[in-house]
């Protein structure tokens, strides 16, 4: 087996939404360094993400935040379909993850859509952002529905649910904090003691993205640094 190749997606071609920052970005740097042939940023509103996760939601604002979160993810999908079906028929015949065979160019991995939702969406914590989380709940559970409904076609969805790593997004929740620093029992502990990173979510989507994930669909994959643990949780 070679495990250098079983994470790489050489020739692959990504579209990846809010890949200008945070974590869209790390996600779009660890496909590129790995090999993927094309890399497309689709820009989100940012300011209104923020809005829906720290200020106070009116109701417009939590119908704004579910329609871009949920409703938006939704439909980009759906615009895509066509050419994750085109996709396909281009690659080698045969199940997920299928074996190359000899001297083809056409790397044997099927078509795919991989979600970004929240380890908070598992929380029970009172403090939660409810518009927000409420929205990436919705999108998990979506996502777990859709990767029936594609099955047929080949193509598979599953679902990234990363705790805390630095962005735009986070800032309020990482500026001028030191998690090396926190003890066990302090409210916002991380186990692991510090911020996700590049390598955690590239490791991650990678591992979704290449043959090595293949056999996974409708896989929510958690990656919270032990986050969850410690905190009123259902997961």
């Amino acid at each position: 087996m070679d495990t250098v190749a079983l994470f790489r997606v050489d020739g692959m071609i990504a579209v990846i939404t809010g890949g200008g920052s945070g974590i869209g970005l790390m996600i779009a740097k660890a496909l590129a360094g790995a090999g993927a042939s094309k890399v497309y940023l689709l820009r989100r509103q940012q300011d209104e993400l923020r809005k829906g996760m720290f200020e106070e939601v009116l109701t417009d604002d939590f119908t704004n935040t579910l329609n871009m979160n949920v409703t938006g993810a939704y439909f980009i999908m759906l615009a895509f379909l066509e050419l994750l079906n085109i996709g396909n028929k281009n690659a080698l015949r045969g199940g997920f993850g299928a074996t190359e065979p000899p001297g083809s160019s056409v790397v044997s991995i099927q078509s795919q859509v991989i979600f970004t939702s929240n380890m908070g969406v598992y929380s029970r914590d009172p403090l939660s952002l409810l518009a927000y989380l409420g929205s990436k709940a919705a999108l998990s559970h979506l996502a777990k529905h859709v990767s029936i409904n594609l099955s047929k076609y080949k193509i598979r969805v599953n679902v990234l649910a990363p705790g805390l790593f630095p962005s735009n997004i986070s800032s309020d929740m990482t500026f001028n904090r030191d998690p090396g620093a926190e003890r066990h029992g302090d409210r916002l502990f991380i186990p692991s003691r510090r911020f996700g990173g590049i390598e955690e979510i590239g490791g991650s989507v990678l591992y979704l993205a290449s043959r090595a994930g293949s056999y996974c669909n409708g896989l929510i994959l958690l990656n919270d640094g032990g986050r969850l643990s410690v905190m009123l949780s259902e997961y």
